[in-house]
């Protein structure tokens, strides 16, 4: 005989707990992007001194999600959603009462160190529910995230239109992260899948080092250009520390990240994936939202208000609730569903590369890279789940998360070297050509990602079969 996961265990109040969890993270993680010129005012600081309330939070988000996805592997993942919630509520808190911009880095820092709640939340629902029941699960858990990061672009342009006080929406924040981490801890169950051990406080340590120098050189390559030899330094010695990261945890007993997983076919193409689909989901955000705020004098700008543009991007989002369903409903096997995502992820760049002079058409390409995003970053988690052991999900899906904003952090740096490399239109604006480069090269990148989609892998022991054999063990 063999145990069967358990619905009742994760009904629907704890899902709903999670999805609200998935939504408050995700709202943080663009909602500043609007604000950027506001507090730059408020707070005194330069143009460059201000990105860094944006460039820590993803920082921050990359070195801590498979750290707490580790924790929540060994000492369970409620506790470790629940320590996410906690940091996200300090950090909101912090925010909503300073006007300092070093603690407002910290608060940025400390919120993007919650980012791991997407991650935990997902193997939350891979240790609860059956194979049918994940993929709907999941598929609702990334729309979620898609539509929050663009309801945090809408509310933050309400703010910076209307209120004039970023105080506003973080309180807004603290409020919401503190509702739903009480509502984690009341709903959702214990963890049944945890793997006793130490932490591996080098590798922890070494990975976070590595992934702060070398995110910090792709930063500095994106602001100084490809010749700048202190950006490039960065860049060389984050890639020096990974391979100093891979050789310590090959011979550490329980490493944080099993450098034999990572290189599996499965996880590797898996997060090869998410990387170049990062790319051309997380890039566009900053090439839309740029785009139709420039002037109309300039020959191609739309000319739109801050709010404006924070509706633009919700078409983004209602492509996304459609993916997540499809996602649920369709019986194909998850790298298919990935290629669908990616092909009409690259047909909406090529559309806004193409057809952009009218409003129409912004929406409408915004529309597919919502459908296409979703679709792929919903059922990647899938291949994930399926190749490693259940209490190694936590961290795989964390590295996978990792992965994505990686792939943001280099669209940045390109894409900003794409849009500033040139002679500008009137006013100091990049040229139309400009975002048309960059809008294909989003497009050559996703479409790199479609041939992964076929590599074939061996699928491990079904998760049910997983859990009594990790049962028996225990």
């Amino acid at each position: 005989m063999t145990a069967t996961p358990d619905t009742n265990r994760l009904g629907r109040g704890a899902f709903l707990a999670l999805m609200s969890s998935a939504l408050t993270i995700a709202v943080f993680q663009t909602m500043v992007v609007p604000l950027l010129p506001g507090l730059r005012d408020q707070l005194h600081v330069s143009t460059a001194a201000v990105s860094w309330v944006l460039t820590a939070n993803f920082m921050a988000a990359a070195v801590c999600a498979p750290l707490l996805g580790r924790l929540g592997d060994m000492f369970g993942k409620r506790r470790a959603l629940a320590a996410a919630m906690v940091l996200l509520c300090a950090g909101s808190l912090v925010a909503a009462t300073t006007t300092s911009f070093p603690l407002l880095l910290v608060a940025r820092v400390l919120q993007g160190s919650a980012s791991a709640v997407f991650p935990l939340s997902m193997t939350i629902v891979a240790d609860e529910w059956d194979e049918r029941r994940l993929r709907a699960g999941i598929g609702w858990l990334s729309a979620t995230l898609a539509l929050g990061a663009s309801l945090g672009l809408v509310l933050a342009g309400a703010v910076s239109q209307f209120v004039h006080d970023y105080h506003v929406i973080f309180w807004g924040g603290t409020v919401c992260a503190l509702a739903s981490g009480i509502a984690v801890v009341l709903s959702v169950p214990s963890s049944r899948n945890v793997m006793r051990g130490r932490i591996d406080v080098a590798g922890a340590l070494l990975m976070a080092a590595w992934l702060t120098v070398l995110l910090l050189g792709i930063a500095q390559l994106g602001k100084r250009g490809v010749g700048d030899a202190q950006a490039l330094g960065l860049t060389v010695g984050g890639a020096a520390l990974f391979l100093l990261w891979i050789a310590v945890e090959r011979r550490v007993r329980q490493p944080l990240v099993d450098p034999r997983q990572l290189f599996m076919p499965a996880v590797l193409s898996a997060n090869l994936m998410a990387l170049l689909i990062g790319f051309g989901i997380y890039g566009p955000l900053f090439l839309i939202t740029e785009f139709v705020q420039t002037p109309a004098t300039t020959g191609y700008g739309l000319g739109l208000s801050v709010l404006a543009t924070g509706l633009v991007m919700l078409p983004q989002g209602g492509g996304s609730l459609v993916a997540s369903r499809l996602a649920g409903i369709a019986t194909y096997p998850a790298r298919l569903m990935v290629r669908a995502g990616a092909v009409t992820l690259a047909i909406g760049l090529l559309e806004l590369a193409l057809l952009h002079s009218a409003l129409w058409e912004v929406l409408l390409g915004n529309t597919l890279l919502g459908l296409g995003g979703s679709l792929a970053f919903a059922t990647l988690p899938a291949i994930i789940i399926d190749a490693v052991p259940p209490s190694d999900t936590g961290v795989a899906t964390g590295i996978n998360t990792i992965m994505r904003t990686v792939g943001g952090a280099v669209a940045g740096a390109v894409l900003g070297g794409i849009l500033t490399g040139g002679p500008g239109a009137a006013g100091g604006f990049p040229t139309q050509g400009a975002y048309i480069a960059a809008f294909l090269m989003c497009a050559v990148v996703v479409a790199a990602a479609v041939p992964l989609t076929a590599v074939r892998v061996r699928r491990r022991a079904e998760p049910a079969a997983a859990v009594a054999t990790l049962s028996a063990r225990r």
